[in-house]
């Protein structure tokens, strides 16, 4: 595949084949260019996304002064669950753009999780009233 970017613009999946699968991109002009993947290049594929998605997002960071601007994908929706032994709970995040990922954490973890989300949407919620007053 091309490092052009008009040349590449277009839509990614990853469709199951006889066999095996394809990374498949189809092009905004009409045209099809498939990549034949095995399982295990799909379960690779897998590992290797969000942290080099993280470095493309990292990359875009923006500093000014001492406040850092990021660009980043907003959350559709979550759910929680636990783990078939009830020992883990299962954080399952979905992005709009239809990506999810699932974390899984011991009981304590989750409970600092919910507990730092609190204090944290509290400080941003009272940042954002005293700014909106000034």
């Amino acid at each position: 595949m091309s490092n052009d970017a008009s040349e590449s613009a277009g839509r990614l999946s990853i469709d199951q084949r006889e066999g095996g699968f394809a990374l498949v991109l189809k092009r905004t002009d009409g045209s099809v260019k498939e990549l034949p993947l095995t399982a295990e290049d799909v379960l690779q594929l897998n590992q290797l996304v969000p942290p080099t998605a993280h470095r493309i997002l990292q990359s875009q960071y923006v500093h000014i002064g001492q406040k850092t601007q990021r660009f980043v994908t907003p959350i559709k929706g979550f759910v929680l669950n636990s783990d078939l032994l009830a020992q883990q709970v299962l954080l399952t995040i979905e992005d709009r753009l239809g990506a999810s990922v699932t974390y899984a954490m011991l009981p304590q973890d989750a409970h600092n999780l919910a507990a730092s989300l609190v204090r944290w949407a509290e400080s941003v919620a009272q940042t954002s009233s005293t700014s909106t007053r000034q």
